[in-house]
């Protein structure tokens, strides 16, 4: 099973199931501002990390094994390897940062 695994702060070594889609940012009541077709979402917040929108950005499971990281129009922007991305297909060991908060992507294959 995928999973997202924290790097840095108060949370390192957490691991956070990918069963579905999942949403991170500061806030449940943020919103998506991109038109994606998510059957359902669940929301991941991350409060300890005042750089972070308060829906940043969007994992979103395209098929059985497959993810899909999507920026929500963020402030400071989603990072993919160090790279600023709008959107990008996870692969196995890809580090994501949002604000000041790092994780790693995972397949568990």
């Amino acid at each position: 099973m995928a999973k997202l695994i924290y790097l840095n702060g108060p949370d390192e070594g957490t691991e956070i199931l990918l069963n579905d889609s999942i949403s991170l940012g500061k806030s449940r009541e943020g919103s998506l501002k991109k038109n994606l077709k998510l059957e359902s979402v669940t929301s991941y917040i991350i409060s300890f990390d005042a750089s972070i929108s308060q829906t940043h950005c969007i994992i979103q499971k395209l098929g059985e094994s497959e993810y899909q990281l999507n920026d929500n129009e963020s402030t400071n922007g989603t990072f993919l390897n160090g790279q600023k991305t709008e959107n990008a297909i996870l692969r196995d060991t890809d580090f994501i940062r949002i604000g000041k908060t790092v994780f790693q992507f995972r397949t568990g294959e």
